[in-house]
């Protein structure tokens, strides 16, 4: 018997396309559920903290009992845009320890044009980060270009 001779009646049929639908279900639900909680943060081998270096900017700061919502921009004067890929990180003021907080990127009108691709979007759950007073950093990643800085925003999470 073939693999491909192989007969298959219309009840399995329909168990095996239910089993898949359930596997993809689960995979998307799981990605999904990645980019919407926090994830402990470390600073990398060639990240560089310094202030005053990048205009940072938040548009929305929207904090309430289940998640949380930024929005703004961020971009280096003078240079130009490359592949940039900034995300916020929330740096806990008692215990020091940061939050990754993945970014969208998104066109902002509030810009000049050829930073107009400087703009970010987060959401996150509130799941997997302690209450406390927060610091609000953008860590800004534009080639080999990877600066941590302030933007002077502190917020408690309850």
């Amino acid at each position: 018997m073939d693999f491909l001779d192989l007969e298959i009646d219309k009840s399995t049929f329909i168990k095996i396309l239910i089993g898949l639908l359930i596997c993809i279900l689960i995979y998307i639900a799981l990605t999904m559920s990645s980019l919407l909680v926090f994830k402990s943060y470390k600073l990398g081998p060639n990240t560089s903290i310094e202030d005053n270096v990048l205009n940072t900017h938040f548009d929305v700061l929207e904090i309430s009992n289940k998640k949380i919502e930024l929005s703004g921009w961020a971009y280096k004067e003078g240079e130009p845009l490359g592949k940039v890929n900034s995300n916020y990180i929330l740096r806990n003021k008692e215990t020091g320890k940061m939050y990754l907080m993945r970014t969208k990127m998104v066109e902002n009108g509030n810009v000049d044009e050829e930073y107009k691709l400087s703009g970010m979007h987060a959401q996150c759950l509130l799941v997997g980060i302690p209450k406390g007073n927060y610091e609000f950093l953008v860590l800004y990643q534009n080639g080999d270009n990877d600066i941590l800085t302030s933007t002077n925003i502190e917020r408690e999470i309850k």
